[in-house]
């Protein structure tokens, strides 16, 4: 079955009219739009991650190697696992040809988390770390990469590895000050990481509405335009029925549907044929049509509108009896 319609090519103008509402999206998850400042916080986060496992390194060397050899060797591991990982990272972000997704972000916030986790069990002597604000960092770092509901994850994470690591070395009496040390630090944690949810939130808010801005001001331009081009109807309810229609046109072809054989099938692939003498200006088929197409987004396409296109197209055959079209067409 050949085409029975063949649009005007109007993609330049498709970005500028919206056909349907966004779909949700997941509080796990960002616009893709962020890509670019995400990356340069990803290029600090590496240099900060080398900077940190470098000095916890030399220091075991230098410091603790009399003191405690298990302490040696645990900074040797996380500097050896550092360097891996994050050059397993620059170059896989180097290879790819797209945005990393937000998966990469997160698994690079749960690494820093290990490793701060890491550096506070090796420095905890007798007492809390006082490195132990380097948790406070990375959920920072976090709100800069990750969704606002991932934020407060990392921060909840955050606080069961301090809290988990703390307990595990046993590294002072669990006192009432203790305690209290402890939850006030899980409480600037976690309100750390809300307060920085909202900011991201925010964020991504601003470049959705910049976003719809520039869409507005494509489109208005877009339109003025045409609305001088002679060679059309200038009629701007027009015009953008059409830019939507060639965006409907082009979302159906994106889904493999193939609006040829979307038309052919309200008549089963038949030609449908008038009796030659009656000439009406609707009929039922373009009723039917009529409403799935406004159904879909389409415009200026009521049944009348549509029994002339069924007509022009040949799925309709009306011609008069003694009219050579209609002997043609048998």
């Amino acid at each position: 079955m050949t085409s029975v319609f063949n649009p005007i090519n109007l993609e330049h103008l498709l970005p500028a009219v919206p056909i349907t509402p966004a779909a949700p999206r997941s509080g796990l998850a960002l616009p893709a739009s962020g890509g670019g400042g995400r990356e340069r916080v990803l290029r600090v986060l590496y240099l900060g991650r080398l900077s940190l496992a470098t000095a916890i390194f030399v220091a075991a060397i230098a410091v603790w190697r009399r003191a405690d050899t298990s302490a040696t060797l645990v900074a040797t591991l996380a500097f050896i696992s550092t360097l891996f990982f994050t050059s397993g990272s620059i170059l896989f972000t180097a290879r790819r040809q797209t945005l990393p997704t937000d998966s990469f972000y997160y698994l690079q916030t749960l690494f820093d988390l290990f490793l701060v986790t890491t550096v506070v069990h090796v420095t905890q002597t007798g007492a809390p770390s006082q490195l132990a604000p380097l948790y406070i960092l990375v959920i920072a770092v976090s709100a800069l990469l990750l969704p606002p509901a991932g934020v407060l994850l990392i921060a909840m994470l955050g606080d069961v590895l301090y809290f988990a690591v703390t307990i595990v070395d046993r590294v002072t009496v669990f006192d009432l000050p203790i305690l209290v040390q402890l939850g006030i630090f899980g409480a600037v944690a976690l309100g750390c990481g809300y307060i920085g949810a909202r900011l991201r939130e925010a964020h991504a808010g601003r470049e959705e509405m910049a976003a719809e801005l520039a869409a507005f001001r494509l489109r208005e331009a877009d339109i003025e335009r045409l609305m001088a081009d002679p060679g059309i109807v200038r009629a701007r309810a027009k015009i953008e029925a059409t830019i939507a229609g060639a965006r409907i046109f082009c979302a159906m072809r994106d889904r493999g549907e193939d609006f040829a054989d979307y038309c052919w099938s309200f008549t089963g692939g038949d030609v449908v044929r008038g009796d030659g003498v009656s000439l009406p200006a609707t009929t039922p088929l373009s009723e039917i049509v009529s409403k799935d197409l406004k159904s879909r987004g389409f415009k200026f396409v009521g049944p009348v509108i549509v029994y002339a296109w069924l007509q022009a197209v040949g799925i309709v055959d009306d011609h008069q009896a003694g009219c050579f079209r209609r002997t043609a067409s048998l």
